[in-house]
């Protein structure tokens, strides 16, 4: 019995010694990638006011609608299309092809009015992912105005062009 337990030990004892010391930057980037990740966190705009307190430009509560193809099952797929297309007002069609990607995330609206996120928050569809925006509201005459990713465009008296910061 003796000599069944000191090699299964040393085995073991030599295995433990692989993975930690030989293989730990292999197992350490490894964990790493498991449990960090970078966010990128957007800081909240203030409130904009003219010389008499009116405000000028103001944030207005919205949300993002993204999906996770990958998570929703091959039998709910026109459910959750159908389901989306009537809250958000986008085309089943388009949900459809959305949800056929091969991606883990894709972006279904953009800046929806909070009314139609909180519908589809309460649906609570699998592999749906709701999350919280705003949308700037200024005088463009004055400002300019903010695009779908906040780049900036300003009035140039011909049209709407591109601001260079």
């Amino acid at each position: 019995m003796f000599f069944v337990f000191i090699p299964a030990y040393a085995i073991l004892a030599f295995r433990l010694v692989y993975i930690q010391v030989v293989r730990h930057e292999y197992w350490s980037s490894m964990g790493e990638k498991f449990h960090l990740r970078r966010i990128v966190l957007h800081a909240k705009r203030g409130v904009v006011f003219d010389r008499n307190g009116r405000e000028l430009a103001v944030n207005v509560p919205t949300g993002t609608v993204v999906v996770n193809p990958r998570q929703v099952p091959e039998s709910e797929k026109p459910k959750v299309a159908e389901t989306l297309s009537q809250i958000l007002g986008v085309p089943r069609e388009r949900v459809l092809k959305l949800l056929a990607m091969d991606r883990g995330y894709v972006y279904v609206k953009r800046k929806a009015p909070i009314s139609e996120v909180s519908k589809v928050e309460e649906k609570k569809l699998a592999g749906v992912i709701v999350e919280k925006d705003s949308r700037r509201y200024l005088p463009g005459w004055l400002f300019g105005i903010a695009g779908a990713w906040n780049s900036g465009y300003r009035w140039s008296g011909i049209g709407w062009s591109r601001a260079v910061f």
